[in-house]
């Protein structure tokens, strides 16, 4: 198999092809369009409305006039060809961010040495980057580079992402189900929700999620308070004591199996072992939130730090064994949010404002004058420290998405923050040099 670059045909790298487990799938190359009926073997895939958007004139995108159901291969960041959807790199932006982390003593020391050898990226590199370019008319055709961007890494809170987008999917789902349907009441709208969503074991829980206004010509669906208060203080820095417990409450009430459908058909999780998914809760020494025997179950073990909690989905397709992604998982999403594609124009607003005030722990204060944080969410553990982030430079000269996964393996926090505040201002200079 083979990847066209603006320069020439090269072999597809191990680590770009689907692995071969998805139901009615078969092995693709990863990003190719796979069928859209297509559904993980034990996944239940519900349908999910989205409004979509166009670059007509090569330059800006336009809302459709109304919604469809959304597909994966609709969902298509603009990195992956249409015709075939093989990945689609910037030769010259992937080259130079190659040769920054190999030829870069203070970053070379992040990679495996089977990777300084073949100069490409391989599993036992400590760093998985991925880079969209997005500056002017690059909004509509991204030029994409990566390090290692769909090898799996566990992913801390980056992962809240997924909750985020979620939540606003639902709201949009619900008002769409009112509106196709001509629904006068919130219980017309909870009954038609029962039957669209009667294969899913544990739906999602609309009595605590959503606020149902009748006054109109149709019922409408808003999240309740309960929903905003959680999605605030899950995604916004300043209430990161709190955000696990929100987290957690938030997996819960929307269902591990809700979640799921929406990252499979927006294509954020790629197949069966890539890509962004939720499987789990986060652990708490006590989770408030209450378990479901149907589909989830609570365990409770011993860390250095004392007893605690996590809640598993019991159905859970995939062949994780924790909270995952990929870097290139979370660098379509922010891509998506740049082009304002995730559920509709104003959902993509909505999340964006949210995650404008996300964590921005190892940059304080942010190491690159004029540019500015859009959209942020990062993610701390012992083991990992990653960077996600929608940056956009004052004078308009540049914009892009980039993801910086680590693993830690032991170093101490400062050190990997020294890692990232460097690297992240050299990234910048090839983005400004990619757009003269």
């Amino acid at each position: 198999m083979y990847v066209r670059t603006s320069e020439s045909l090269g072999p597809v790298p191990t680590s770009y092809l689907y692995d071969p487990s998805i139901n009615g799938v078969g092995e693709y190359v990863l990003g190719q369009v796979t069928p859209d009926r297509a559904c993980l073997s034990a996944l239940k895939c519900v349908p999910h409305q989205h409004v979509p958007r166009i670059c007509a004139d090569g330059k800006s995108f336009t809302s459709a006039a109304s919604s469809t159901t959304m597909t994966r291969s609709a969902m298509n960041p603009g990195f992956f060809r249409a015709r075939d959807g093989f990945h689609e790199f910037d030769t010259v932006l992937h080259a130079k961010l190659q040769n920054l982390l190999l030829d870069t003593p203070k970053y070379a020391v992040m990679l495996a040495d089977e990777s300084k050898k073949k100069r490409d990226a391989s599993v036992g590199d400590r760093v998985r980057v991925a880079l969209v370019d997005l500056t002017g008319a690059k909004i509509c055709k991204p030029s994409y580079a990566d390090w290692g961007s769909t090898f799996p890494i566990t992913g801390g809170s980056t992962v809240k992402i997924a909750m985020l987008y979620a939540a606003h999917q639902l709201l949009f789902d619900l008002d769409e189900m009112s509106r196709i349907n001509g629904l006068k009441t919130a219980a017309d709208l909870k009954k038609k929700a029962d039957e669209v969503w009667s294969q899913l074991i544990c739906p999602p829980d609309l009595n605590w999620l959503v606020e149902f206004d009748q006054t109109g010509t149709t019922v409408r669906a808003k999240a309740s308070k309960n929903l905003d208060l959680h999605l605030k203080q899950m995604v916004i820095a300043v209430f990161s004591n709190s955000s696990v417990g929100r987290a957690n409450q938030l997996i819960m009430r929307l269902g591990f199996e809700y979640i799921a459908s929406v990252l499979w058909q927006s294509g954020l999780r790629h197949s069966r072992g890539q890509g962004l998914w939720v499987r789990n809760t986060y652990q708490q020494a006590k989770i408030l939130a209450t378990t479901n025997p149907k589909c989830n179950y609570k365990i409770r073990y011993k860390t250095p730090d004392g007893e605690r909690e996590r809640i598993l989905w019991y159905q859970d397709p995939t062949d994780d064994t924790e909270f995952r992604l990929t870097a290139l998982s979370v660098v379509t999403f922010f891509t998506m949010l740049a082009q304002r594609r995730l559920v509709k124009e104003s959902a993509s607003v909505a999340m964006e404002a949210l995650l404008k005030q996300g964590c921005m722990f190892p940059f304080q204060p942010f190491p690159i004058p004029g540019v500015k944080v859009r959209a942020t969410k990062c993610g701390l553990t012992s083991d990992v420290m990653h960077v996600a982030m929608l940056l956009e430079s004052a004078s308009g000269n540049r914009r892009y998405a980039l993801a910086v996964l680590v693993l830690r393996k032991d170093e101490p926090e400062w050190k990997t923050k020294a890692f990232l505040n460097s690297f992240v201002k050299d990234v910048d200079k090839l983005v400004k040099e990619n757009n003269p």
